[in-house]
């Protein structure tokens, strides 16, 4: 018999593991891929049925203001590669040695997104709300495994 009554505590419970680490990785990579889905779909709607500028096109038109699709367009590939590129760093950082940041990098990376989808939600011109809500919503899709990456983090961190 143990003289010691107290359950020990295993390694795996007091360190992060190397499968938490890639396990928060991964769902930060997943938020990057996501945040790409916003530009594969804005293409799709460029190259086919171009419903934005069906949206968009009378607003302007009333107005007496000519909107090129590249415009509208743009400020989507924009805002789909500022979420790719900072899910990506916070993938970067999440890998690296200084795990305390990440927790810090995923709140950043989930400010960044929030302000893309707003923006996209509720900017408006002349009176009128430029892009289909549907334009947020995609924006809002990195949030997702964004949340579980920062959720799991943080559990990383309580558990050391």
């Amino acid at each position: 018999m143990s003289s010691s009554s107290a359950p020990s505590k295993s390694r795996s419970t007091t360190t992060p593991t190397t499968s938490d680490r890639r396990v928060t990785r991964a769902a930060a990579l997943v938020a990057a891929l996501l945040g790409g889905v916003l530009a594969v779909v804005a293409l799709a709607d460029q190259q086919g049925p171009q419903r934005l500028m069906e949206h968009a096109e009378p607003i302007y038109a009333a107005e007496g203001v000519d909107v090129g699709p590249g415009v509208l367009y743009g400020l989507l590939y924009t805002a789909s590669a500022v979420a790719v590129l900072v899910w990506l760093g916070v993938a970067g950082v999440v890998r690296s040695r200084a795990r305390w940041m990440a927790p810090v990098a995923m709140c950043a990376a989930l400010a960044v997104d929030a302000v893309l989808a707003l923006a996209l939600l509720l900017v408006r011109e002349y009176d009128a709300r430029i892009f289909p809500p549907v334009w947020g919503l995609l924006a809002l899709l990195p949030m997702l495994p964004g949340l579980v990456a920062l959720v799991r983090s943080l559990g990383e961190r309580r558990e050391r």
